[in-house]
């Protein structure tokens, strides 16, 4: 993967991209620090943090390389960069941070029901699929991010406390 110390130019929307080998969903981190009013250095941390991990894609409308964090790794980021936001951006970042751990909650009990193959689960299941086959593949693809996240990611109940 193409990796560079710079962070890229900030963006007034979140952008997402797809990794079509790994099938992970990426976050730009400038957007995302933009989103919750936060100076856009920050996202050196990630650049030092997850090198390996990140996405690196050169804009050629903004003249400008763009950094993507795989979305299983933004709430660590968050966490890592806390204590460097202003209490506005920090309250503004936290919510964005439990919001992807209740992702990932849903999530994996999504997947829990979806493998007990019980008759009623699997029908909504197919509902689903033919009623919003986009947002089924939204999950789909988020569910898979989060199977793996788990394997290399604690448990965000048990590492704080149970809270």
């Amino acid at each position: 993967m193409n990796t560079t110390a710079q962070p890229s130019s900030p963006s007034p929307k979140l952008q997402l991209t797809l990794n079509k080998q790994t099938l992970e969903i990426h976050m730009e981190l400038n957007a995302l620090l933009t989103s919750f009013g936060a100076p856009t250095d920050l996202a050196q941390v990630a650049a030092t943090a997850w090198e390996r991990d990140l996405l690196i894609e050169d804009d050629t409308e903004s003249k400008s390389t763009l950094h993507y964090l795989p979305a299983r790794l933004i709430p660590a980021f968050i966490d890592q960069i806390l204590d460097q936001l202003s209490v506005e951006s920090s309250a503004a970042a936290i919510q964005f941070r439990d919001g992807f751990r209740a992702l990932g909650a849903s999530t994996n009990k999504l997947i829990t029901l979806t493998q007990t193959n019980r008759p009623e689960v699997l029908d909504l299941m197919q509902q689903w699929m033919e009623m919003a086959p986009a947002s089924y593949a939204l999950h789909e693809l988020i569910a898979a991010q989060f199977k793996r996240s788990t394997a290399f990611a604690p448990n965000p109940a048990t590492t704080q406390g149970g809270q």
